[in-house]
């Protein structure tokens, strides 16, 4: 069971990073302007962020027993329309017009985007609702199997980002800007994708429960 937790909480962490798109822009930013080494230090603080709202959201829908599954109809209504106006929003989102950034932003790159990422309470919502789409809640694995898939999401969050440093520095440089920008707002179309997928997935149960009745 925690093997499990873990290997879900990376698939998930992979799979809710397509949809952070900001996030993997600084990454690549940061990589392509400072080197393989400042992307890193991005990366760590990006992931160090984000495991409180993770931890907070895997701790209250995994041990809260009855509890959180009386009120599951409702978290998914709420959730699914959180996805949905996130997948609506990052649709809007303007197009990235350059790699480089200045150096005055990266020589604090670690410490401002661990301070950004603990002020974004929203994640909590996102990484709750991530957790209840697959409905692991209902097996409530308590305070362990949370801590499991929260490690778990650490490790998807550090696989997908470092992915990207590792492609930001082979090609960075080599290929043309255009292309590479050309590239990177794609992303939006996949944040898109996600979101709106996990809106969809989220409700999938609800339907199944309208056609018990």
């Amino acid at each position: 069971m925690e093997l499990f937790l873990l290997v879900g909480g990376i698939m998930l962490a992979i799979v809710y990073s397509g949809g952070m798109m900001a996030s993997t822009v600084w990454v690549v930013q940061a990589t392509y302007s400072g080197g393989i080494f400042v992307g890193m230090k991005t990366v760590c603080a990006l992931a160090l962020s984000q495991l409180p709202w993770v931890l907070m959201a895997t701790v209250l829908l995994f041990s809260t027993g009855e509890i959180v599954i009386t009120v599951d109809p409702g978290l998914r209504l709420f959730f699914a329309g959180a996805f949905a106006w996130m997948a609506f929003t990052v649709k809007k989102v303007p197009p990235v017009l350059r790699l480089d950034v200045r150096a005055e932003s990266l020589r604090r790159s670690f410490r401002n985007t661990l301070k950004k990422g603990f002020l974004m309470p929203w994640r909590w919502v996102h990484w709750s609702g991530v957790f209840l789409s697959v409905s692991i809640h209902h097996r409530q694995p308590g305070i362990d199997g949370a801590i499991m898939a929260s490690i778990g999401a650490l490790m998807g969050l550090l696989l997908w980002n470092f992915h990207f440093i590792f492609l930001t520095a082979l090609f960075g440089k080599k290929v043309p800007a255009p292309i590479c920008l050309k590239s990177i707002n794609k992303l939006r179309l996949l944040a898109f994708i996600v979101f709106l997928g996990l809106a969809i997935v989220i409700l999938g149960p609800l339907f199944l429960l309208f056609e018990e009745y």
